[in-house]
């Protein structure tokens, strides 16, 4: 393995790490605000603008569903919890821009 493609492959890797871990972050807040989290909701508005957001819900979309199936289905599935709320991306955003939940 010659430099350039060690650079290559750890800049690669950096970026597929970065993306997860930005992604289980963004998925986690998500699914907190899905299910009415006043902290959760408040710490999204005062980190990122509502077209951001927007945009950061559809490309971490599918770490947001697997933090849906680890947060809710899981549980669900093992009796820890008696409902499971529906996926819904245009919720997450309600419930955090258009019709916020009053602290």
């Amino acid at each position: 393995m010659n430099f350039f493609e060690f650079i290559y492959y750890f800049l690669i890797y950096g970026a597929i790490l970065t993306y997860i871990a930005w992604g289980i972050i963004i998925g986690i807040e998500s699914i907190l605000a899905l299910n009415g989290s006043k902290f959760a909701i408040e710490w999204i508005k005062s980190r990122h603008k509502a077209k951001n957001f927007e945009y950061m819900l559809i490309i971490f979309l599918p770490i947001i569903f697997l933090c849906y199936i680890l947060l809710e289905i899981i549980p669900f599935l093992l009796k820890i919890e008696n409902r499971v709320i529906r996926f819904d991306l245009t919720k997450i955003y309600n419930n955090i821009y258009i019709n916020p939940i009053n602290p």
